[in-house]
């Protein structure tokens, strides 16, 4: 047999082959050990007279399966590649092909389970290694065969064009039952490079702190990944150890080529836009980096070792450009063939020449341009899907029907008593496609060329004429994520990421969403099901789960307005508050600030506030007394008046601005913001200690006492001791930050037992507990004071400086008024800030629905 990648595992010794979510590293010789330790395990469960099996390994993101792969390629057993779940989905690949062993994921979901299928050894080619599916994921029975030299080839093909080298780190963006994904797997441990493990999605922002604090330096997308990208502001977001984006699996249009290009050479990264089959193992062509912007839709030279040709239809090599011809690849990476059943496994070598069913036309500076197609595929969201094979499935259901369509979308054409809609649903479901792009069109009859064959050209020109009759709308969001996800089975405690939400369903709901809210959420796809469905108007739960930071929001402005209308000892909340600002800088404000841009940060976080503070003061100004120039220029925090009442509590506000220009300062610097990307967690605990331990040093903190809050130094400490509880995502982490929480709290805040016991609380509460369910109208008054906490912030001193003059009353009813008409004031400021969402909303939907319009795609 060939040696390949696999063979050569412990040449790399012991650098970091995987790495996963959490940092644990597998390196080359022990992933070698693992992949040896299946192969043994898995021999002890084969039948008798069976010596080199035939295994079928469902993929996932995990050391396991990887080792599972590599040890079946390192013992030279052929293996069949499929989704997590899809044999029990889809059983036809397996009940054709009656694999030896099936290999799934165990039932902790990190484990392997080794299943025997047939006990009959398979006739099979010495040099067969991978069989792939040939539409990514519909089940068809037809696989692509190819050999170890195949996937050795095109492995370092691909890495000689893309540079990767040992210093590589790619993280899973794609299964490698999915042949780009393979690509991905195979090149990178062909150079003894590094691949980081992770299934979260590009929607959840844990992707990015994988990415970040795991060192990775590469993304690998299909085009509509970049559509979702793009949707979720990833030019707003710079990844510092990002040197490669790849795209494949499809063609990405024009304008996006160029909208990414133009990020990547202002970030620093290498855009690739790449062309191939999974016939070819998989990759045929690519476009250099230089040339994206200027050769946006071509898909340029072959990669190295092939050739590409173009043949017209006279049978003969097209040389000129602007002539159309059907492409043809030449390489060592072309498949053995295919095979349709057990027996193809045993079929000699084809040639090493690959038809490719794509018309192209060569640009005059050599590159290739795909035109159109001529088989009956096409291509969605990455997934080839055969329009041959849609028909042969209904016709086995007896249903009489026609596929048509192209890279924008299907149409089913049925004759016979059909429920269109019901039909649309099965087929979406099973091909994972989104409503958008399948159709179900009944018509009485089929039209017949004169040789009797179907006419598809006039079933097309009926599909684009005529509007099909759509799937029936969901009824509530339950019901819409059924449709978005294909699935029966919605666990409503889970968010839609935790479902396993990501890139075709993301837009689907976002747009459900802002049809029934107005507009979707900020964060709404890491938001528990539950409490999506209870902002619906029509939908309402009796508890909603409330965020406890929202819950911490709430009692914190709440106790400094009681403390401020009735000098009961509420003192705390303004604490509670300063580790509230880093939470949400982290939550919010992370991608910004780790990309230099501070300057939107304040427009984002302060202006609004301090246009409300200077017209606050002005009127006070002229209607009640002087304002010292101190509250001006911001530097009332330094003013030793501890009155409760009139400007002095505005000393928070001053702080406030003072800190966040802090933190811009402190996020200019180029390599503080790339230690702090790499490590968020870390970075807040080592700011926390060592301001505590300058300030305490200096002294500074034994001469302020009491007054220590409204120094910038030590207020900076709390606002970095919410960043990091932010970061904290396991018990190793919490753990960590609890203990630093408590050596600052002891040493730096203890000096007032009552603001200790509160601010003690706080911390542990929104380090451990995520959320809590309240009453439906307790919680949306708690999301409602939430959102409007800093203009109750501003207006309340002004309003209990009022009251207070208008006439003497009981502390409980100074409280009540203060409390309810500052919220009035705060609440018709967010009015404002609502009507302007929901205007940023609608013209969200109108880019949706243009993003949707797709080009024909290649490859």
């Amino acid at each position: 047999m060939a040696t390949i990648f696999a063979d050569r595992l412990e040449s790399f010794g012991d650098r970091p082959a995987l790495i996963e979510a959490d940092g644990t590293v597998v390196a080359y010789r022990a992933l070698a050990a693992l992949a040896d330790d299946f192969s043994t395990e898995a021999l002890g469960r084969l039948p008798t007279g069976i010596e080199r099996p035939l295994v079928l390994i469902e993929t996932a993101s995990t050391p396991a399966a990887i080792a599972a792969y590599l040890g079946a390629l390192r013992a030279g057993w052929p293996v069949i590649l499929a989704a997590e779940g899809a044999t029990a989905a889809d059983p036809r690949i397996r009940d054709t092909y009656r694999p030896n062993l099936v290999v799934t994921a165990g039932a902790d979901g990190t484990g392997l389970q080794i299943t025997p299928f047939s006990p009959e050894p398979a006739a099979m080619h010495p040099q067969l290694a991978v069989l792939l599916s040939t539409s990514g994921t519909t089940g068809a029975p037809k696989l692509v065969r190819l050999s170890r030299q195949n996937i050795e080839a095109n492995a370092r093909s691909i890495a000689e064009y893309l540079g990767i080298d040992e210093t590589e780190r790619a993280i899973t963006t794609l299964s490698f039952h999915y042949s780009y994904g393979m690509s991905v797997l195979n090149t990178h441990l062909a150079m003894g490079a590094s691949l980081v493990l992770t299934e979260a999605s590009l929607v959840d922002e844990r992707f990015y702190e994988i990415f970040e604090r795991n060192g990775a330096t590469s993304l690998a997308l299909v085009p509509f990944q970049f559509e979702l990208l793009e949707s979720r502001g990833f030019a707003d977001r710079r990844l510092y150890g990002l040197r490669t984006i790849t795209q494949a699996g499809g063609r990405l249009s024009e304008p996006m080529i160029r909208r990414f290009a133009a990020l990547g050479r202002r970030d620093g990264w290498r855009l690739f836009v790449m062309y191939g089959q999974t016939e070819a193992s998989p990759r045929i062509a690519y476009l250099p980096p230089e040339d994206v912007e200027r050769h946006a839709g071509a898909i340029g030279r072959a990669i190295p070792g092939g050739r590409l040709e173009i043949v017209g239809a006279d049978g003969r090599p097209v040389t000129a450009p602007g002539i159309a011809g059907e492409l043809v690849y030449e390489g060592p990476n072309v498949m053995m063939g295919y095979a349709v059943d057990r027996a193809g496994l045993a079929l000699p070598l084809g040639p090493a020449r690959l038809a490719t069913g794509d018309v192209a036309e060569w640009l005059p500076n050599g590159y290739a341009r795909i035109v159109g197609r001529l088989s009956r595929f096409v291509k969605l969201f990455g997934l080839r899907i055969s329009l041959d094979e849609i028909e042969t499935r209904l016709s086995a259901e007896g249903v009489a029907a026609y596929a048509v369509g192209d890279d924008e979308g299907i149409t089913v054409l049925a004759t016979g008593d059909i429920d269109p809609p019901a039909l649309a649903r099965r087929l979406i479901a099973h091909y994972g496609l989104t409503p958008e792009t399948f159709a179900v069109l009944p018509i009485a009859e089929v039209p017949l060329l004169s040789s009797g064959k179907v006419d598809y050209r006039t079933l097309q020109a009926i599909a684009g004429a005529t509007r099909p009759e759509p799937a029936s709308p969901p009824a509530d969001l339950v019901e819409a994520l059924q449709a978005a996800l294909r699935t029966e089975e919605i666990d409503t405690s889970l968010s839609f990421a935790e479902l396993g939400g990501d890139s075709l369903a993301f837009l689907e709901i976002q747009i459900f969403l802002a049809d029934r809210l107005g507009a979707a959420p900020a964060g709404w796809e890491t938001m528990p099901i539950v409490d999506l469905a209870a902002l619906e108007p029509a939908r309402r739960q009796r508890f909603t789960a409330v965020a406890m930071d929202v819950l911490l929001r709430v009692a914190a402005i709440s106790s400094v307005i009681a403390l401020h209308a009735t000098q009961l000892p509420t003192a705390g909340g303004a604490h509670i508050l300063l580790v509230l600002t880093g939470f949400s800088l982290a939550r919010f404000q992370k991608a910004r600030l780790l990309a230099g841009e501070t300057g939107r940060v304040i427009e984002t976080m302060l202006l609004p506030i301090l246009a409300a503070y200077y017209l606050i003061l002005t009127g006070m100004h002229h209607l009640m007394q002087p304002v010292d120039p101190e509250w001006l220029l911001l530097l009332g925090n330094f003013d030793q008046d501890i009155h409760p009442r009139g400007i002095t509590p505005y000393w928070f506000v001053c702080l406030y601005v003072q800190i966040l220009l802090l933190v811009s300062l402190l996020f200019a610097s180029a390599r503080l913001r790339r230690a702090i990307g790499r490590r968020p967690l870390s970075s807040g605990l080592v700011l926390v200690l060592g301001l505590a331990v300058l300030g305490e040093a200096s002294g500074l903190g034994a001469h302020l006492g009491d007054l220590r809050l409204r120094h910038p130094l030590f207020a900076l400490q709390l606002v970095a001791l919410g960043w990091a509880i932010f970061h904290a995502r396991d018990h190793r982490t919490r753990a960590a930050v609890l203990a630093v929480a408590a050596l600052d709290l002891a040493f730096v805040w203890s000096t007032t037992g009552s603001i200790l016991a509160i601010l003690s609380a706080a911390v542990l509460a929104l380090t451990l507990v995520d959320r809590i369910p309240l009453p439906g109208p307790v919680a949306r008054l708690a999301l409602e004071i939430g959102r409007s906490s800093m203009y109750l912030y501003l207006a309340h001193p002004i309003v209990i400086s009022l009251l207070v003059a208008a006439a003497p009353a009981g502390r409980a009813l100074h409280f009540v008024l203060a409390y309810a008409i500052s919220y009035a004031i705060a609440r018709s400021l967010v009015a404002l800030a609502d009507r302007q969402s929901r205007l940023r909303s609608h013209l969200a939907r109108l880019n949706i629905s243009a993003i949707r319009r797709r080009a024909p795609t290649g490859a």
